[in-house]
């Protein structure tokens, strides 16, 4: 069987050769080699000195192609990461130097399945979300996110293995997507957050597209205007609410009820377009039957652009109480109050505390700088001042 195959094979072979050895091309080819060995000392070291010179050549013009093609990636990538890290370390930025491990670790599932979500299905939109920090090991907020996550992540693995566009694009959403999950407890969520890695989503959407022509032309021509329709139908509900300020914040507050950032923002559009007392009547129903601080803070900023000071200044003073004393916002909307009637001493003195526990927030400077003028220590001022942009200066 097998031994008779290979046989067989030689022998054919061997018919072949003593026929070519007949022909003239042939016997003219081996004179000239005949003639060439003569001159050769070593033919087998030359073909082997000249295989391996062109595998050399081979290997160098592949690395240095590939180098080429992925230097724009690269670059890329590279612009990507650093902007990332500087707006991560600005002076705005002062809460991110520390990472509170256990409740980022515990949030992270949650927050990367809400942001999958939000690329894959962009709709409830809005300018501020729920926070959804995790604090406590959960089931529901933990452990099932936690599975799904590390099931998509095997299955994306799984399917660029053998694709290095597959794998850099992965990549990339993964390393532009990191400092969002790493900052979570301080960023919150956004949607903002994810144009850098919704790039790589749409390419994705576009390589599956793109093979949807082994369905038929008509197939995939359907499948690209059911996605644009969807497209263009999610775009014009967004911009139905986008384009009316008092829509935009009503809506932020029904999206995220319990986030004190759509709260304010509600109050403070109510003050931009001069409802005032609309914005008293929605600060109200937040203090509620509980008392709860942040409407008492909401209320003093309202209060304060009416100029009414001595009940914003009561406001403040309530809400500070209620969060210990040590609210930062409360106590500055206090010294901002003070400063407008004339108690420039107490303003100083509320910064010189807050900055007596944070040394290093720049804006705080600033304000006291302000304060300091306001009572005629200018020199002190100065120096504020010149702390105020070595801080800017400085890398947080």
């Amino acid at each position: 069987s097998s031994r008779f195959g290979v046989r067989k094979l030689q022998h054919c072979c061997r018919i072949l050769f003593d026929q070519g050895l007949q022909c003239d091309p042939f016997q003219g080819f081996l004179g000239r080699l005949i003639t060439t060995q003569q001159d050769v000392p070593d033919r087998s070291s030359l073909l082997c000195e000249g295989a391996a010179y062109d595998f050399e050549n081979f290997f160098r013009d592949r690395c240095l192609a590939s180098l080429r093609a992925a230097l724009p990636f690269l670059a890329v990538t590279a612009l990507a990461i650093s902007a990332r890290s500087l707006l991560v370390h600005n002076q705005l930025g002062q809460g991110m130097r520390q990472v509170p491990l256990k409740t980022t670790i515990f949030s992270a599932p949650t927050t990367i399945v809400w942001y999958l979500g939000k690329q894959l299905w962009p709709s409830e939109l809005s300018v501020q979300y729920p926070i959804k920090l995790v604090f406590t090991l959960s089931l529901v907020k933990f452990v099932l996110p936690l599975i799904l996550v590390l099931v998509s992540t095997v299955g994306v693995a799984w399917a660029v293995r053998r694709k290095p566009i597959g794998i850099f694009f992965a990549s990339w959403f993964v390393l532009m997507l990191a400092p969002v999950i790493l900052y979570v407890v301080v960023l919150q969520e956004h949607d903002r957050y994810i144009y850098l890695s919704s790039v790589a989503l749409c390419i994705g959407i576009a390589y599956l597209v793109d093979h949807l022509r082994i369905l038929g032309a008509h197939t995939q021509g359907a499948a690209l205007l059911l996605l644009f329709a969807l497209m263009a139908g999610l775009t014009l509900k967004y911009e139905s609410y986008w384009d009316n300020d008092m829509a935009l914040s009503t809506r932020a507050v029904q999206i995220a009820p319990a986030n004190p950032k759509a709260l304010e923002y509600h109050a403070d559009t109510c003050v931009f377009l001069g409802q005032y007392a609309k914005a008293e009547a929605f600060a109200r129903s937040v203090i509620g039957p509980n008392q709860d601080p942040e409407g008492w803070y909401i209320l003093g900023n309202v209060l304060s652009s009416e100029q009414k000071y001595t009940e914003a200044r009561e406001a403040y003073q309530t809400a500070s109480k209620l969060w210990g004393g040590h609210n930062l916002m409360a106590t500055l909307g206090l010294a901002g109050v003070d400063l407008n009637v004339g108690k420039g001493d107490e303003a100083v003195e509320i910064y010189r505390e807050q900055l007596r526990r944070t040394p290093n927030r720049a804006f705080l400077h600033g304000r006291l700088a302000s304060a300091l003028k306001a009572v005629g220590k200018s020199e002190e001022a100065e120096k504020e001042l010149a702390i105020q942009k070595s801080l800017q200066k400085t890398p947080s």
